[in-house]
């Protein structure tokens, strides 16, 4: 046997001099022939480890115990030791991500953190996982990630993204921010969607979102239509009614009210 206390090493989870005393090796590092060594970078030991490979990784970081520990990549989660788990379908996260609920829904997806998550339905926009409604009278595809995806619906006016005003009368909105005039002399409703929706005013004629064109002497027009006045009557340009049509000289009947007979010749018998 030794003669010697100088011969006395400490056993394995303890450190210290040739002969001691020996100190408990501490968290952090392990502990063999009286020699205390630190983890790797990025791992962890407990108290009184006497091996490289009770060294785990920290959160975070994933390797082999005792090796070099590597940061959690993108779209993963690693709670520490040998281990790297992939984040749920439709899900995302940073690097060094620790726990699932690091896992967040990608731009277009709601639900919890951590999953699942569904697809953003229409006429919505979802952002880290939340659902929010686009404003009144807009509109967003399936799968919207951000409030400027909601534009205003047909009728309607405004910058993506924000309050939607209805179309002001005489024009119309085909959606978006845009607002379009009728053409000269056509008028439409308030709110209306289409070009389809100018009608032309009386006393001209035209289809619905052309160009309307003053209605001839002899005509009245209406809702874009040429009528013929009633027989041996006459109009002005740009009549708008029946009862503009008005008899010829040596004719006679009320204005208009004739049709189709038209007037009658005074000296008829």
């Amino acid at each position: 046997g030794s003669d010697s206390r100088a011969h006395c090493q400490c056993m394995d989870s303890y450190y210290g001099p040739a002969g001691g005393p020996c100190v408990l090796c501490p968290e952090g590092s392990w502990c063999q022939g009286s020699v205390n060594t630190s983890c790797p970078l990025h791992s962890f030991s407990g108290a009184g480890s006497s091996r490289p490979e009770n060294c785990s990784c920290n959160r975070g970081y994933h390797g082999a115990h005792g090796g070099r520990c590597e940061q959690c990549s993108v779209d993963s989660w690693c709670p520490g030791g040998n281990v790297s788990y992939q984040c749920p379908e439709n899900t995302t996260s940073v690097l060094g991500s620790r726990a699932q609920t690091d896992c967040i829904c990608k731009p277009g997806y709601e639900g919890e953190d951590g999953g699942p998550c569904s697809l953003c339905e229409a006429n919505t926009y979802c952002r880290s996982g939340n659902l929010s409604q686009c404003p009144p009278k807009a509109l967003a595809p399936v799968g919207s990630d951000n409030v400027t995806d909601c534009v205003c619906q047909a009728g309607y006016y405004g910058v993506n993204g924000q309050a939607c005003s209805q179309c002001p009368a005489n024009s119309y909105c085909p959606g978006g921010n845009v607002v379009i005039q009728c053409t000269e002399h056509s008028v439409s409703e308030p709110g209306s969607p289409s070009e389809l929706s100018c009608i032309c005013i009386g006393g001209c004629y035209g289809g619905q979102g052309s160009n309307c064109t003053g209605c001839e002497a002899g005509i009245w027009c209406v809702d874009g239509n040429r009528m013929a006045c009633p027989l041996n009557t006459h109009s002005p340009v740009r009549s708008s009614q029946q009862t503009n049509c008005s008899c010829h000289d040596g004719f006679h009947g009320p204005d208009g009210e004739s049709w189709p007979a038209g007037c009658s010749s005074r000296h008829a018998s």
